[in-house]
C-alpha cells in the first residue's frame, strides 16, 4: 500500500519521533510522581517526629 491509497500512513521517522515524545512524557510523569512521593514521605516523617516528640 502506498501513500496515495492510505493518507493516514506515517513514516518510520514520524513514528520514531512520536515514540520518543511518549517516552519523554512518561519519564517526566514518573519524575513528577517520584518528587510527589518524596514530598509526602518528608511530610509524613515530620508529622511522625512531631507526634513522637509530643509524647
Amino acid at each position: 500500500m502506498d501513500a496515495t491509497t492510505n493518507t493516514n500512513k506515517t513514516t518510520e521517522t514520524e513514528h520514531a519521533m512520536n515514540t520518543q515524545i511518549i517516552r519523554d512524557a512518561t519519564d517526566l510523569a514518573g519524575s513528577i510522581r517520584g518528587a510527589g512521593d518524596w514530598g509526602n514521605r518528608t511530610i509524613n516523617h515530620d508529622a511522625l517526629s512531631d507526634a513522637v516528640a509530643a509524647g
